[in-house]
């Protein structure tokens, strides 16, 4: 039995972490939450997630530099960025996310996505050992 990739979604709208934390969990993922930019950094560090799904906007803190900042980990994990704005998605480059994708988000994209990106992070472990 394999244990579930782990994925910390942060968003500051509290709906918005439910429903994705509801599409994750059905499709067999360990689900952690985060409310701010600040909060994600710490649990990232300290729960060391396979991915991190975040809100582009966020009152505390822009979740460009929430993605700039889990990136720059020891072993960072994935990063895909959530956004409703299309600007948000140019801006992205700057932090170099995974991915990028629009909100809203459907459950199948977002599954898709995540099991890509989740694959290839498996394929090259395997390759390096």
């Amino acid at each position: 039995m394999t244990t579930p990739k782990k994925i910390l979604v942060v968003d500051d709208d509290r709906l918005m972490r439910m429903m994705l934390n509801m599409m994750l969990t059905r499709a067999g993922y360990e689900v952690l939450s985060a409310e701010n930019g600040r909060s994600a950094i710490e649990k990232a560090s300290l729960e060391k997630p396979d991915l991190v799904l975040t809100d582009g906007l966020m009152p505390d803190m822009h979740g460009l530099i929430v993605c700039k900042t889990i990136k720059g980990l020891a072993s960072p994990p994935k990063v895909v960025l959530l956004t409703a704005n299309k600007t948000e998605m140019k801006k992205a480059e700057t932090c170099a996310p995974d991915d990028v994708l629009m909100k809203p988000v459907r459950s199948a994209v977002l599954i898709d996505c995540i099991e890509r990106l989740l694959s290839d992070a498996c394929q090259f472990a395997e390759f390096g050992s």
